[in-house]
């Protein structure tokens, strides 16, 4: 490898670590800069009241010493046995329990270890799991790997590698929804109530929105509701959730439905002005909503 081909490697990785050091420096979801933000707390293990926090959290422990997996790169049995109690709990896994807990039989657990993948914390290395660069920044900080988790889950909610869905502009859809479930989410309202809500204030979504409006299925809502709703406001723990189901007496199909929990309101704070008439939301260039 000739100087100037090194020093151009060695310039665009250094550009790297200073925008990653952007997140880890906790500059995602804060007071001076959003909408919704992240609660500032002396005590850093109140963050892991967060489920998916708390998980990823003793992952990065484990990892540490190089964390165990299986023939095929998956966490062994033991591994899960362990994690599992501390992260979002699986409805299949909670109703119809197998003898073993393994991914095939814990759905949700399967799909964040696949989040994983491509979160830039953990490394594979002969057998086991080890921990990245940004793996050994984020070990023992439970606040920076919160605001890392934050920007992460956003940046996944705009890609379509976990689902069959190839919507790709959520943009900054996370801290929308925050504010629209500080305003609306004191009872349980359906996930469609949601999604409609944010359609009004982000044009892409609007699109994608009507054009997806089908008499018994909306795939704009579907998608709306797995990255958004299931796959971090319920994975953080920010929501209580009443599955979808078929209503006998009203001889239809109901959603799922939302209300904020406990946890919402400790952890999450909004900037609103006085009169609470009008939000403002930022994405790339402020947008009001009424």
């Amino acid at each position: 490898m000739n100087r100037q081909k090194a020093l151009l490697i060695l310039t665009i990785i250094t550009e790297q670590n200073l925008i990653m050091n952007d997140y880890i420096s906790d500059h995602f979801w804060t007071k001076d800069e959003d909408t919704a933000y992240l609660k500032d707390f002396a005590d850093e293990n109140v963050y892991l009241e967060m489920p998916l926090v708390n998980l990823i959290y003793r992952m990065l422990d484990m990892a540490a010493d190089g964390l165990p997996l299986t023939k095929v790169g998956n966490p062994t049995i033991a591994v899960i046995e362990e994690l599992y109690p501390l992260g979002p709990k699986d409805y299949y896994w909670e109703n119809f329990p197998r003898k073993k807990m393994t991914l095939s039989a814990i759905p949700q657990m399967a799909i964040i270890w696949d989040y994983l993948k491509y979160a830039n914390l953990f490394r594979k290395y002969k057998g086991t799991l080890r921990l990245t660069r940004l793996g050994k920044e984020m070990k023992g900080h439970p606040k920076r790997l919160a605001h890392y988790l934050f920007y992460y889950t956003q940046e996944m909610a705009n890609t379509s590698l976990m689902d069959s869905c190839e919507f790709k502009s959520f943009n900054n859809a996370l801290n929308h929804v925050a504010v629209l479930l500080d305003t609306y989410g004191n009872e349980f309202r359906s996930v469609e109530f949601y999604a409609a809500k944010y359609s009004e204030v982000e044009a892409d979504f609007a699109f994608f929105y009507e054009i997806s409006d089908a008499l018994y299925f909306n795939l704009a809502v579907s998608c709306f509701n797995i990255r958004i709703m299931e796959r971090f406001f319920n994975w953080m723990g920010f929501v209580e959730m009443i599955r979808s189901h078929y209503d006998k007496e009203q001889k239809k199909y109901i959603l799922e439905q939302y209300k904020i929990s406990p946890l919402f309101r400790k952890l999450i704070g909004i900037n609103r002005p006085e009169s609470k008439e009008v939000i403002p939301i930022w994405i790339n260039n402020p947008s009001m909503m009424n």
